[in-house]
């Protein structure tokens, strides 16, 4: 299977940059995934997340990574 280029960032409530990385995945959900699971691993407090393409933002969470499945 393919697999894509993305980028994630870890962000505060205030939206701030606390962590940011790039991943390959097989498709968006797929990344979404990994990129909570890599926020949960590498902060403390819970935080939201963006995972981008390119200049594209493809997503952006509502809730905390630390409220997520």
């Amino acid at each position: 299977q393919q697999m894509a280029a993305f980028r994630f960032y870890c962000l505060d409530a205030a939206g701030h940059i606390l962590h940011g990385a790039d991943l390959d995945a097989s498709e968006l959900h797929a990344a979404i995934q990994l990129a909570y699971a890599a926020c949960r691993e590498h902060l403390a407090s819970p935080v939201r997340i963006e995972i981008w393409q390119g200049s594209n933002r493809l997503y952006a969470s509502r809730r905390a990574a630390g409220d997520e499945p």
